[in-house]
């Protein structure tokens, strides 16, 4: 208690004292980048010291932190939409150096350097946007290469990458210049096979889906590809939101927001689990749906007090399962749009899922 009033005393939280904890012998470098810092700048500097990956913390230069925060900032104050973002936007958002798992790069200065000149006229997010969706396109492609994420700048000199590294490039290049981006993604489609993944950006108080490496023009910036059929759509935030609704998942520095509503038409899904007559918390559930020849999760969790989960999804049909091995229990549930799918399972009686069943979706709309 004395060394955590102490370290309230010094401005120090407990929670940045882990940080410079788990920084190790880099702390010294982050403390200097932190003491160089303009003070309005450090309680948004401190926040992503919170919240930031250990590996980050042990290895990030002061001179890269320190720039990183700095040119954050300068690319709110000097661009008209900068003030309008809301202040937890721009640190979960814009903030950030990272977008998911790429290596640590240094990329935001010169991806301010090449941005600015192209956006600082414009007169909305939305024209800045499209400037970045057309650079973006014409530096790199859609390409397979290895399941390792590489970094933006990576990405810039071979001039390719997987959907992952695409959404990386273009969510650094809205950041740099001050626009908030994400990463949405589906763990995989519902008919068909594979998965996806492709950035948001917030515009004026909305998120809007686009992809990196289609240049296209201002009546179409949409997200083209058809998500009528799919279970889940999953967008990532640097550190957890106060307040954000529909959290799935909450981990170390970041959170995963199910976001699927925003795509096609949900419906609640609700899982009750008993054991000997009670609510059996703790239980594992699992939600899968058919994917590249075999049943993929793509949602789980554990159950409540009270035995139950719940997660909204999209309309069709999808596999769920509760239970460990000895007491595994499965069925096929059917989400309609708008209403709520109550499943229930009795541990002591372990049912399967059928032998042969199909799995129905929505049509996509012509």
């Amino acid at each position: 208690m004395i060394l955590l009033s102490l370290l309230a005393a010094f401005g120090v939280s407990g929670t940045l004292d882990k940080a410079f904890a788990l920084a190790g012998s880099n702390a010294p470098q982050l403390r200097l980048a932190l003491s160089r810092l303009p003070a309005e700048q450090r309680p948004a500097a401190e926040f992503l010291l919170e919240n930031m990956p250990a590996a980050d913390l042990a290895q990030m230069p002061a001179s890269t932190f320190e720039q990183n925060v700095s040119l954050a900032f300068k690319a709110r104050d000097s661009l008209p939409w900068g003030r309008r973002i809301p202040e937890d936007l721009f640190l979960h958002y814009v903030l950030p150096h990272r977008v998911t798992q790429e290596p640590l790069s240094d990329w935001r200065g010169m991806f301010f350097d090449s941005l600015y000149p192209l956006v600082r006229n414009c007169t909305s997010m939305t024209a800045a946007a499209m400037q970045v969706n057309i650079w973006t396109g014409r530096k790199a492609t859609y390409r397979p290469n290895a399941p390792r994420d590489q970094g933006p700048l990576q990405t810039l000199l071979s001039g390719w990458g997987r959907c992952e590294e695409l959404v990386i490039l273009y969510a650094d290049a809205c950041r740099a210049i001050g626009i908030p981006a994400r990463e949405a993604y589906t763990p995989y489609w519902t008919a068909g096979d594979g998965n996806h993944a492709w950035p948001e950006v917030w515009i004026d108080g909305e998120w809007y889906p686009a992809h990196a490496f289609e240049a296209v023009d201002s009546q179409h910036f949409r997200f083209k590809k058809d998500t009528i059929r799919t279970a889940y759509v999953f967008a990532v935030s640097y550190g957890v939101p106060e307040g954000a609704a529909n959290v799935y998942r909450r981990e170390p520095g970041c959170a995963v927001i199910n976001v699927t509503e925003d795509y096609t038409p949900v419906g609640l899904l609700r899982v009750f689990v008993t054991r000997s007559g009670r609510a059996a918390s703790g239980a594992p559930v699992c939600v899968s749906v058919f994917n590249s020849g075999a049943l993929r999760p793509v949602a789980r969790d554990t159950t409540g007090a009270d035995g139950s989960w719940s997660i909204p999804t999209g309309a069709g049909e999808v596999c769920v399962t509760a239970g460990a091995r000895s007491d595994w229990c499965g069925a096929v549930a059917r989400i309609p749009a708008g209403e709520t799918t109550d499943v229930r399972f009795d541990l002591d009686r372990p049912e399967c899922l059928p032998s042969y069943f199909w799995l129905w979706y929505p049509l996509p709309k012509p």
